[in-house]
C-alpha cells in the first residue's frame, strides 16, 4: 500500500487550515484545538514546516504562524517533503540506494518513472485546492 505518513497528512490539514485563516496569525494551541490534534504533534509539525520555509513564525505575545507565501504557490509536494523528505515509492526511486540487488534489478528504472509521474501529479495540486476543497478528478493518463 502506498501512503504518506500520518504527520504529513496532519501537516496538509494544518496548512489548509492556515490557508483558510490566512489573515490571522495562528498559534499552536489554536490549531491543535481546531483540528483536534495533540498540541505536541502540532508543535513538531509547525517547526518542520517553518524549517522548510512554508510557514513563518513570530515569537512573543502577538506571535504565531502564518503562511510564508500564497496558497496558490505551495504545492502538496512541498508539504509532504517538509515532513517525510523526498517522495520515493521505493528506495531506488530517488536514484540513491545501497540496495544489494541494484545490479540485477529489472524494475528499478520502471519504479523511477512511476515515482516521477506521481511527483509531477502531486506538484500540480496546490494548497489553495486543499483549503477550498476544489480538487477535481483529472484525467492523468490518456
Amino acid at each position: 500500500m502506498l501512503r504518506i505518513s500520518k504527520l504529513a497528512d496532519y501537516a496538509a490539514a494544518i496548512m489548509a487550515y492556515a490557508a483558510r485563516a490566512s489573515a490571522n496569525t495562528l498559534t499552536c494551541k489554536k490549531i491543535a484545538h481546531e483540528l483536534a490534534l495533540p498540541e505536541t504533534t502540532v508543535s513538531k509539525i509547525l517547526k518542520l514546516l517553518t524549517k522548510a520555509q512554508l510557514l513563518t513564525s513570530k515569537k512573543g505575545v502577538q506571535g504565531g504562524y502564518n503562511l510564508s507565501k500564497a496558497p496558490e504557490q505551495i504545492s502538496i509536494v512541498e508539504i509532504i517533503s517538509a515532513i517525510d523528505g523526498n517522495i520515493a515509492l521505493t528506495d531506488c526511486a530517488n536514484h540513491r540506494t545501497n540496495c544489494q540487488l541494484e545490479h540485477h534489478c529489472h524494475t528499478k528504472y520502471s519504479w523511477q518513472i512511476i515515482n516521477q509521474v506521481i511527483f509531477e501529479t502531486l506538484s500540480t495540486i496546490h494548497l489553495i485546492d486543499l483549503a477550498k476543497q476544489t480538487l477535481q478528478p483529472k484525467k492523468i493518463l490518456s
